[in-house]
């Protein structure tokens, strides 16, 4: 096999001298090249079964690697998305689904909302007490939503809120009212008891607006007259508003 010695086969009888045939040595090379075949196919057996496992590790660490790399890519697009405190949509999530019900010319109610109170608590407590109440705030809000609902965080201490196919006053009324009164309990936050209340302005897609910066601007009026009313309140938009709406101190 290729000039290399694989194997051989033997006889020896040690009764009688004797030498063997021509036939009965062409039969004896017969069975070695045989033998030297077998053993040949076995050694390409095991390289092929070596290559294959070594040939299954790559494609292992390949999907791996891959699966990292859709991980990665995923919460690159999720970060892009979303608020990395509370874990609620971003602005940019808001904006485009708000577009997305506005394009279908279905009815929606928007609302701005602002804690009250929240300065002094980053001021007096510091920032890491304000951060969990801000977490502990958002979660009080999904929880008053419906699952078709969203909620998002748009800097701060400012929320969005969108209720899509809705066109009904007295259920944006309630639902503001739901969160105003979650809100305004205590949270307690490493063994401190805090209190805030949030002001709410409210706008109803057409009634106010067809576009996102129409609701956008009559809702944040709405909310400043809220604030402007007492805080710890909703308000629903109205024209009259437009002439008395002004930035406030929160």
């Amino acid at each position: 096999m290729d000039g290399r010695l694989i194997g051989f086969v033997g006889f020896d009888d040690t009764e009688q001298e004797r030498q063997f045939s021509e036939t009965e040595q062409a039969f004896l090379r017969l069975a070695a090249d045989n033998f030297a075949a077998t053993l040949a196919r076995r050694q390409q057996y095991l390289q092929e079964q070596a290559a294959r496992r070594q040939l299954e590790e790559v494609n292992q660490q390949l999907q791996q690697a891959l699966a990292q790399r859709e991980h990665i890519q995923q919460r690159m697009q999720y970060l892009a998305q979303h608020d990395a405190l509370t874990g609620l949509p971003n602005r940019t999530l808001f904006a485009e689904s708000l577009q997305y019900e506005l394009d279908k010319a279905q009815p929606c109610v928007l609302m701005f909302l602002d804690l009250d109170h929240f300065k002094p608590v980053n001021d007096t407590y510091g920032h890491a007490i304000g951060d969990v109440l801000l977490q502990q705030a958002a979660a009080r809000m999904q929880a008053c939503l419906r699952p078709t609902d969203m909620v998002a965080r748009i800097g701060g201490d400012e929320f969005v809120v969108l209720l899509p196919h809705t066109q009904q006053v007295e259920w944006a009324t309630h639902m503001a009212e739901q969160i105003c009164q979650q809100l305004v309990q205590p949270f307690v936050v490493d063994d401190h008891t805090l209190r805030i209340s949030c002001s709410i302005g409210i706008a109803l897609s057409p009634q106010h607006g067809s576009t996102e910066i129409e609701l956008s601007k009559h809702a944040d009026a709405a909310m400043y007259h809220a604030k402007r009313s007492g805080r710890g309140r909703w308000q629903l938009y109205s024209s009259a508003l437009m002439a008395t709406a002004m930035s406030v101190d929160c």
